[in-house]
């Protein structure tokens, strides 16, 4: 009885090694990481327009509802950010000949946290600011034609006179 267990024990061993050593030997092939060539920074709602030397035929992208690409002719395309994420495009030439990988950032923490920066070194709080979007490869506004904070603001302080009053100073900031 114990061969039999012995000799039933080792040709499952064997069998389970063998298997292992075919699958391994079916699987020769390796993952690699396909990287982005450049990158395009966008927040929601913004677009922007990129040119290609040769005709695109066409493009696909990792995943939906981040980014929009719209062809405006063969060597044009525009690109929209739609809401807050990361995805790859993949750009194909004439006989699906993949010309160009683009990495596409939208808004949010990907493309960076909002900064503000109040007026200068004598902004009193509460004074007008500028946003910014910041990330570990710099700064940027995320839309220069708009206005962000107050246009004005007026902040009264109460300073301590000579002689031993006070006075009411008014500061205004633009």
């Amino acid at each position: 009885m114990k061969s039999l267990v012995v000799a039933c024990t080792t040709a499952i061993a064997v069998m389970i090694f063998a298997g292992v050593s075919v699958f391994a030997q079916d699987n020769q092939s390796t993952l690699k990481e396909i990287t982005a060539a450049d990158t395009v920074s966008l927040y929601i709602g913004q677009s922007k327009a990129f040119s290609f030397d040769d005709p695109v035929t066409e493009i696909k992208l990792t995943g939906s509802g981040v980014a929009k690409v719209v062809p405006l002719n063969d060597h044009t395309v525009s690109i929209e950010g739609l809401k807050a994420g990361e995805v790859m495009a993949f750009v194909y030439g004439a006989n699906g000949h993949a010309m160009h990988n683009i990495s596409i950032e939208v808004g949010g923490p990907s493309y960076g946290r909002p900064v503000r920066i109040y007026g200068n070194s004598e902004t009193e709080k509460g004074a007008a600011y500028s946003l910014y979007y910041c990330s570990g490869k710099g700064c940027g506004r995320p839309n220069p034609d708009v206005e962000h904070g107050p246009s004005e603001v007026s902040v009264s302080e109460t300073k301590p006179a000579a002689e031993g009053g006070s006075t009411m100073v008014e500061k205004t900031y633009r």
